[in-house]
């Protein structure tokens, strides 16, 4: 745990990032797939938050050769699989693991392809039905705001569940800090539907 937290605190500093994925003696792919793995698979689940965290970190970064590193992995799966994982509901670790995969999903949002979207926008949607944590159900309408307005592919309004407008209701209810991500959410689906009117 402190080995993989030391490592998150020295890559969110950007001149860190430089020293060890700028070296080309360094096993930089190596130490990404290392966190992707430790998310993946380790059985302590605050190794995997710590670990998604560091990745986050990364994903932010502006350094070119950070990014040129990211791109050799299929980061847009990855992050799928993570927020798609059933998860204990007593497991406050994977559910910030899952908040920190949708913040990674907006860190790189200008980057996915357009093969990217469907599955991302499904593990969203599927994480606000089938999630009752209000933090985890903010971060997911906050990630899906950014697709609805960047993504090519428009879905349409049946794809949204009545178990998601419930989850939605429920969460508006009970946590005030939501209300700016289901708002912002709410009103990039008005927009998508009012062009899918003027094209109709």
């Amino acid at each position: 745990r402190n080995a993989v937290s030391s490592i998150g605190n020295i890559l969110a500093h950007v001149d860190c990032q430089k020293l060890i994925f700028c070296d080309i003696n360094r096993p930089k792919l190596d130490t990404l797939a290392k966190l992707l793995r430790m998310v993946e698979t380790d059985e302590d689940s605050i190794v995997r938050r710590r670990a998604m965290r560091t990745i986050r970190c990364l994903a932010s970064s502006e350094c070119v050769e950070v990014q040129a590193t990211i791109s050799q992995v299929d980061l847009p799966t990855f992050l799928v699989e993570a927020i798609s994982r059933s998860i204990s509901m007593d497991d406050e670790n994977d559910r910030d693991m899952q908040i920190q995969a949708c913040q990674t999903i907006c860190a790189v949002i200008d980057r996915l392809n357009g093969a990217d979207w469907p599955s991302i926008e499904t593990a969203l949607l599927q994480r606000v039905e089938t999630s009752n944590d209000t933090k985890l159900i903010h971060a997911a309408c906050s990630c899906l705001a950014e697709c609805v307005k960047k993504s090519p592919w428009h879905r349409g309004a049946a794809c949204f569940s009545d178990m998601f407008w419930t989850r939605l209701e429920a969460t508006a209810a009970t946590d005030k800090e939501s209300h700016d991500s289901i708002a912002t959410l709410l009103h990039e689906l008005a927009q998508m539907e009012n062009e899918r009117g003027e094209e109709l």
